[in-house]
């Protein structure tokens, strides 16, 4: 009689180890470990790794000195959230174009454990789920239509280190009610602000170089405009808001 090589415990741990890295639920016969092994991804050592609604790993992205490729998660409409696979001290710095345009369950984005400094064109497009209430300090440039269809964005200013809002940056984020525009923007591009549906208020802290005369086009509840200008200072009033009131030389 042949020596046993293996107990039913080795087996089974076996069959553990490939549900925890796979994220099934599966039972495996020994005939079919091989081929269950062999599908099991390899995880990049820096990575964004994206989730569903149970918890379950369905996608990932390796990045690329620091960047996140453009079109990684392009409209899967299945991810919820995701997470930072991060070694040898790197940081996330870059997002691609499109990166998760379309993504319409996505609720969050980890910006508080990265140092992104660059969004490229619609990032975020129609990530109508994303909640955001602020953006990280460290970003310095945004492309167009970073934010477009953010509905759930609630944010109230931007960081003093992004100078140009571009155009469509902020269009129909329904959500954002009132927005503070720090003295560092010099560039306020053509419906960074359209489509506001929810914005009230908005205060300049500051006189940019280029206010474009559809900015705040289409935000139809925008009452108030603050600005520290003298009329007529900057061409374009109301810029798009044409139910706004401007109050010039605000200094509040």
């Amino acid at each position: 009689m042949s020596k046993k090589l293996y107990e039913e415990t080795d087996i089974q741990a076996i069959a553990t180890a490939i549900r925890t890295k796979n994220g099934q639920t599966s039972r495996y016969k020994v005939s079919q470990m091989a081929d269950a092994i062999n599908s099991i991804s390899v995880m990049p050592s820096t990575c964004i790794v994206a989730y569903d609604s149970s918890s379950k790993l369905i996608a990932m992205s390796a990045m690329n000195a620091g960047n996140l490729p453009g079109y990684s998660f392009y409209k899967n409409d299945k991810i919820t959230s995701v997470s930072l696979s991060i070694q040898n001290s790197l940081q996330v710095v870059g997002l691609g174009i499109s990166a998760f345009e379309g993504c319409t369950k996505l609720t969050t984005f980890p910006f508080s454990e990265t140092e992104v400094s660059s969004i490229l064109n619609r990032a975020f497009f129609g990530c109508s789920s994303l909640v955001l209430t602020s953006l990280p300090s460290t970003l310095t440039g945004v492309g167009a239509n970073v934010f477009d269809g953010c509905s759930n964005l609630s944010i109230t200013t931007t960081p003093d280190t992004l100078t140009i809002l571009e155009t469509g940056l902020f269009n129909n984020c329904t959500g954002i009610t009132t927005m503070t525009i720090p003295a560092t923007v010099t560039a306020v591009r053509s419906l960074a602000f359209g489509n506001c549906a929810g914005l009230t208020t908005v205060t300049f802290k500051g006189t940019p170089s280029v206010l474009n005369a559809q900015a705040f086009e289409g935000c139809t509840n925008l009452a108030t405009i603050n600005v520290p200008w003298a009329e007529n200072a900057i061409a374009g009033a109301p810029w798009g808001a044409t139910s706004a009131t401007i109050n010039y030389g605000y200094t509040g």
